[in-house]
C-alpha cells in the first residue's frame, strides 16, 4: 500500500469503530513510525502503534524517541508494540536471546519515557546517562507480540497487552 492508501485505511478503521490500528515494522517495507504519524494527523480517536517493532533493528533509545513523538503527534493515542521482529534473517540481523532483548528494551524504553536517566549495562544493550529531552505527557502502553511461552510470561510481567497470533496459540501459552 502507498502511504496515502494507509492513511485512507486508518480513516476507515476509525470510521467503522475499531479501537486500535497497528502497522507492521518490517525491513524493506515503508517505515511504520512515519506511516503512523501520518495516520495520527488524519484521525482523532483510534489508537496507533507498531505491531511490532523489535530491539534488533531499532535500539531501545531510538524506539523510545519514536514512541514519544508518536504520542505527541497522536495527542496521547500511541501504543508501542514490541516483539522479536520479522524479516531480519533475510538481511543478516541475528536475533540472539529474544526474551532477554525484549526485557532489556522494555526497561530502557519505560524508564526513558518516564523521564528517568538511564544507565544500563545489560548483556545486549549499553546505555550511559541517556535522558529524553522531551517526554510524553501521557504514558505509552506497551504491547508484546509473542510466539513463545517465555515471551508470553514476559508480557504478563511487563506489558499492558499481549498479542498472540492464532497459529502460535497453545493451551500452555494461554
Amino acid at each position: 500500500m502507498s502511504a496515502a492508501e494507509v492513511v485512507q485505511l486508518a480513516k476507515l478503521v476509525e470510521q467503522v469503530g475499531f479501537d486500535r490500528l497497528g502497522i507492521s515494522d518490517v525491513p524493506l517495507y515503508p517505515d511504520c513510525f512515519q506511516l503512523l504519524s501520518l495516520c495520527a494527523t488524519a484521525t482523532t480517536r483510534v489508537q496507533l502503534g507498531p505491531l511490532v517493532t523489535n530491539p534488533y533493528s531499532h535500539h531501545p533509545v531510538l524506539v523510545a524517541s519514536a514512541a514519544a513523538t508518536l504520542q505527541e503527534v497522536s495527542q496521547g493515542r500511541a501504543f508501542l508494540g514490541l516483539g522479536w521482529g520479522a524479516g531480519l534473517a533475510e538481511i543478516g540481523i541475528a536475533q540472539p536471546r529474544p526474551v532477554a532483548a525484549l526485557r532489556e528494551s522494555i526497561l530502557i524504553i519505560n524508564d526513558l519515557l518516564a523521564g528517568k536517566t538511564v544507565n544500563q549495562s545489560g548483556p545486549l544493550f549499553h546505555v550511559t546517562g541517556a535522558r529524553m529531552v522531551q517526554t510524553p505527557q501521557r504514558r505509552v502502553p506497551i504491547c508484546i507480540g509473542t510466539r513463545s511461552t517465555q515471551t508470553m510470561r514476559l508480557a504478563g510481567e511487563l506489558a499492558d497487552v499481549a498479542i498472540v497470533g492464532a497459529r502460535y496459540m497453545t493451551p500452555e501459552m494461554a
